[in-house]
């Protein structure tokens, strides 16, 4: 709806604000990988069915346990996956997969959307860009996934390959010691 549309932009414009403040508030606690992704993807896959777009999840059974604030995880995951969502036509689909790195967990999404060409790339984190006028949003989601991923000592990159869709890179610290 629109007001629910307005709330989440008047959301992502303080999250901005204060993530340029240095003020975003991360509650690092340890938790279940696996279970971090599936709790935020659950609430994106009725929006993923409405669209008739299938969303599908790949990762080993035991991921490693990360040391993240788990809000602000999800908050990452659903500006990826709904951005993913947002530009993947009927029938397309959209894979989130984890896997295990040395100190952290790699977390990939993948779509079958239109892909962004080359030089564009460069600025899908930048506030406020769109490649097209066409899309409805502020262009914050991916700066404020940015700020987010960074602040949890991660990086968070994309690849694409206009025609063939774009995948979503960021990393999640693991724990440390005993694993």
């Amino acid at each position: 709806s629109a007001a629910e549309q307005i709330v989440t932009l008047i959301q992502d414009l303080l999250d901005m604000s204060r993530a340029e403040a240095g003020r975003f508030a991360i509650d690092v606690q340890t938790g279940s990988a696996a279970s971090l992704l599936r709790d935020a993807l659950r609430t994106l896959a009725p929006l993923a069915a409405a669209k008739n777009v299938a969303l599908v999840t790949d990762w080993p059974e035991h991921l490693p346990d990360v040391q993240v604030d788990p809000e602000r995880i999800a908050q990452v995951v659903s500006n990826v996956v709904g951005n993913a969502i947002k530009f993947t036509p009927s029938g397309g689909t959209i894979r989130v997969s984890a896997s295990a790195e040395s100190d952290s967990v790699l977390v990939a999404v993948a779509d079958t959307g239109p892909g962004i060409a080359r030089d564009h790339l460069p600025h899908v984190f930048d506030r406020y860009w769109q490649s097209s006028r066409r899309n409805r949003g502020a262009g914050l989601g991916l700066p404020i996934g940015k700020k987010i991923v960074e602040d949890h000592g991660g990086r968070i990159w994309a690849e694409s390959v206009e025609g063939q869709g774009t995948t979503l890179y960021f990393t999640l610290p693991r724990l440390t010691g005993g694993q």
